[in-house]
């Protein structure tokens, strides 16, 4: 695939913040959860996902911020004690 296409559909942000794994895996996931929802809702904008299907994928995705987002608590209260 082309460099330019590549970059245009699936954009990163440089993270600029502290240096810990932990957070740029969050990062990520963060920036996976909002390029699958602009796709999910570019589907559901054309007739192509039906509106149960895409609150469904947006759950699932979201449960799985959430539950990164505890890991990262969860490590960094471990750092702090």
């Amino acid at each position: 695939m082309d460099q330019s296409i590549q970059q245009f559909l699936y954009g990163y942000a440089s993270y600029r913040h502290s240096n810990q794994p932990e957070r740029r895996a969050f990062n990520r996931t963060l920036q996976y959860f909002a390029q699958r929802v602009a796709y999910l809702c570019s589907l559901h904008g054309n007739g192509k996902l039906s509106a149960e299907d895409f609150v469904k994928n947006v759950d699932v995705m979201w449960a799985e911020i959430e539950r990164c987002k505890a890991q990262l608590d969860h490590l960094s209260q471990e750092n702090l004690g």
